[in-house]
């Protein structure tokens, strides 16, 4: 039984460590344990985890400017899905 991880490694109850050669599938690749990604779900846990993008929120406009900044667009658009945005 898998109870944690650590990296690229999954532990089970009885401490013997396993590397995870399938972590992509369904997952994340960003191993397990990762300390910015617990940061960021701890931030979100304080504040608001999920509000629809058809509202104002500080964390979208920041994730606007950076996506601005960072491309070739001039503005963004938040949508729901791929039918939206094509």
């Amino acid at each position: 039984e898998l109870i944690g991880g650590e990296g690229i490694e999954l532990v089970d109850r009885d401490g013997k460590r396993y590397v995870d050669f399938t972590s992509g599938i369904a997952v994340n690749a960003l191993g397990y344990g990762d300390t910015g990604l617990r940061e960021a779900i701890v931030g979100a846990a304080e504040g608001l985890i999920h509000v629809s993008n058809l509202f104002r929120t500080e964390p979208g406009e920041q994730l606007a400017r950076k996506l601005v900044a960072s491309s070739f667009a001039e503005r963004v658009f938040f949508c729901n899905s791929g039918a939206e945005a094509n």
